[in-house]
C-alpha cells in the first residue's frame, strides 16, 4: 500500500529570532516566531509523515498549546516520530 501525506507549517516573521529552515540557520535580520525553533520545512515534512501514517497532524503529537514549556527541538521531532511511524505503518 502506498501512503501519501500532505503537511504545511507557517510562522510569522519577527525581529530578534533566528531563521532556521531545514535545520540550517540562515543569516537574516528577521526570523520565524514560534514556541519551538519554528523550522517550517522540517515541521511541514513531519506533518506530512504523520498524516501519511495515521491521519493526524503534528499538533496532536506535539502540543502547541503548551506555551510555558519549550517545544521539542527539530531533531526530537524526527527521532520521536520515526519510532512511532514505524509502528503505525504496520497497523
Amino acid at each position: 500500500m502506498i501512503r501519501i501525506g500532505q503537511g504545511y507549517d507557517v510562522h510569522q516573521l519577527a525581529e530578534n529570532r533566528k531563521l532556521i529552515i531545514g535545520g540550517i540557520e540562515i543569516p537574516h535580520e528577521l526570523g520565524l516566531l514560534g514556541h519551538s525553533d519554528a523550522d517550517v520545512l522540517l515541521h511541514a515534512i513531519t506533518d506530512a509523515i504523520i498524516g501519511a501514517v495515521c491521519k493526524r497532524d503534528i499538533g496532536y503529537f506535539f502540543l502547541t498549546r503548551m506555551t510555558s514549556i519549550k517545544m521539542l527541538i527539530l531533531v526530537s521531532y524526527f527521532r520521536s516520530f520515526g519510532k512511532r511511524s514505524s509502528r503505525m505503518a504496520t497497523n
